[in-house]
């Protein structure tokens, strides 16, 4: 029996090969400084002028982009790469 390395995520972070590196796009950035300002997803959506299911899919896709589950998760990676201060 061989022991087979894992293959990593198509985006790995040079220094922890278990973080996915979170490529944005510009709405998934407005969201997230959003998010950090700690507005709810309804404040969110009034402030972009997009419905709240909207808001949910972008936040569902940031979570796992990042791959946590909550937003202090998010932040916290979002922290950890560089994305906001």
């Amino acid at each position: 029996m061989t022991d087979e390395a894992k293959p990593l995520p198509q985006f790995c972070s040079a220094n922890n090969a278990n973080a996915l590196v979170m490529n944005l796009t510009l709405r998934q950035q407005q969201i997230l400084n959003l998010i950090a300002t700690e507005l709810t997803t309804s404040e969110i959506a009034r402030q972009l002028g997009i419905s709240v299911p909207t808001v949910e899919t972008h936040r569902r896709n940031l979570f796992r982009k990042a791959g946590v589950k909550s937003a202090a998760g998010l932040i916290k990676e979002a922290m950890r790469q560089g994305i906001i201060y």
